[in-house]
């Protein structure tokens, strides 16, 4: 089995503990950090553990902090990830025959070097029931399937637009109106990409209160658009 480990500078001495204990039956990818020295932040190295399960390059992530607690904060907000903090036997045999848990949570505040190998053990060991356990998983998953489409940029950016103008029941096609130094006023609320594209805007004067909508946004600064306000 091939498992990746990290810690910050509180959990260095576990997680050495815990290296020498698993390289006996297992390969692991010691991730950091590198000295119980090192003031590090363990959101960096919990990132590191949890996207190594997310790409698949281990088949378990294990990652140790002071308490554990933080570590699974980070640690859950990957993709694809099902972190679990487990200080306990119970909760490690919980998290892998009902939740199908992926990455491992200590707290090396909380556990000592006996225990830490057990729950290890246990985590490792310990089989995925399915069965009614299986929809309930599929649910947390698709937490992450929903996420991930409004992580497109361009999903988002037409999901405001729409949103935009339906709260404010603007109509994207604005008009203009010329101020004393003939330089074009736009003078709707919200302003569009499809306005900027269809009237070939170079150089434009809004007011303070006006949207500029993401699409609208990056076409200006794709175009070299000048905004005036």
């Amino acid at each position: 089995m091939k498992i990746a480990i990290a810690s910050d500078h509180g959990g260095f001495f576990l997680k050495d503990h815990l290296i020498k204990f698993l390289r006996e039956k297992h390969e692991i990818i010691d991730l950091g950090c590198k000295s119980a020295d090192d003031k590090v932040d363990y959101p960096d190295f919990a990132v590191k553990a949890a996207e190594n399960v997310r790409d698949k390059k281990v088949d378990y992530s294990i990652m140790i902090d002071g308490a554990g607690v933080g570590s699974t904060m980070v640690a859950n907000k990957v993709q694809n990830v099902r972190a679990a903090l487990c200080n306990d036997l119970y909760c490690a045999n919980n998290s892998k025959e009902h939740n199908n848990a992926n990455m491992l949570i200590m707290g090396s505040m909380v556990v000592g070097l006996g225990l830490a190998e057990k729950i290890v053990n246990t985590f490792l060991e310990v089989e995925f029931a399915g069965g009614r356990h299986e929809a309930r998983v599929e649910k947390i998953n698709l937490l992450d399937k929903v996420r991930s489409m409004f992580m497109n940029n361009d999903n988002i950016k037409e999901m405001i637009k729409d949103i935009v103008v339906k709260v404010l029941k603007m109509d994207v096609n604005s008009n203009l109106k010329i101020n004393n130094d003939d330089l074009p006023e736009f003078s709707e609320k919200v302003l569009t990409e499809e306005y900027l594209k269809k009237n070939n805007i170079k150089k434009i004067r809004i007011s303070s209160k006006t949207i500029i909508l993401p699409l609208a946004n990056d076409y200006i600064l794709a175009n070299k658009v000048e905004v005036i306000r």
